[in-house]
Order: structure tokens, then sequence, then C-alpha cells
């Protein structure tokens, strides 16, 4: 099934989230990393963004995600905050979320463990590696 990515463009363009295209779609930006390349077995994603937590969460109250990427440096409300937000949504509160950040506090990333990511991808990272965590949470084995 074709996914759509919705990225929350950080100061390093970051985090991504998946939703499916068969329910309400925010936008269609242009595909690929910013440099024309698309990660392998996505092609037929489309691109949702949203600036920071707070419009990341206005967004996920207009279309349903499959899966969240978050990066935890963001203006206005960061990661962190997302996810305490995020655990008083219903709606929300049980889409994965992967970490994508350079953050390497381990006290830091346990107290966001707890708070229901479910998996981290460092930065900087391959765009491959970034395809398999997006597929290894949504389950597509391609």
């Amino acid at each position: 099934m074709p996914r759509t990515i919705a990225r929350t463009n950080t100061n390093d363009g970051a985090s991504d989230a998946l939703y499916n295209p068969d329910r309400r779609r925010l936008a269609d930006p242009p595909p690929g990393d910013g440099q024309g390349r698309r990660p392998r077995g996505l092609e037929e994603s489309k691109i949702l963004t949203a600036s920071n937590g707070q419009e990341a969460l206005e967004r996920l109250e207009e279309a349903w995600v499959d899966l969240i990427l978050l990066d935890l440096h963001m203006p206005v409300m960061d990661g962190e905050a997302f996810l305490i937000q995020r655990q008083a949504l219903e709606h929300v509160r049980d889409i994965p979320v992967c970490i994508v950040s350079t953050e390497s506090n381990q006290q830091r990333l346990d107290r966001i463990k707890e708070l229901g990511a479910n998996d981290r991808l460092a930065k900087p990272f391959e765009p491959e590696d970034l395809c398999r965590l997006i597929k290894k949470h949504l389950g597509v084995t391609t």
C-alpha cells in the first residue's frame, strides 16, 4: 500500500511521520530527501510537513498516521514535550514513534523511551538506515 511521509521540519529537517493515504492527506511537497533521492521501497510515499512539535500535534488532529519519526531538538515544542502531550491524545498515543536525533545523553534517551518512543536512529544517518527503520515499524518486507 502506498504510504505518505510527513516531515516535521527542524533546523536540519529530520523528523518524519507516515500516514495512510486512504485517509485525509495534508500536503504533497516534493519527494525525497531534499537531494532528489527517495528511500528504496518507499517510492510511492508522499511527504507532509510541520515546522515544530506543536504544529505536528495539530496536524495529527487532521490525519491518521502510521508512524512518527521525531527529532528531539525542535523549536516551539521539542520532541520530549511532544511525547508528553501525545500521551493525552487517545487517537495518537498508540502510534509508534521513532526518534531521529543527535541526542546522545543516555539519561534523556531513557526518559524518552519511558515516554513512549519505540526506537531511535542517530544522526547523521544514511537514507537506507531511515528506510529500514520505517519498514521495520510498518511491517514492510520488501
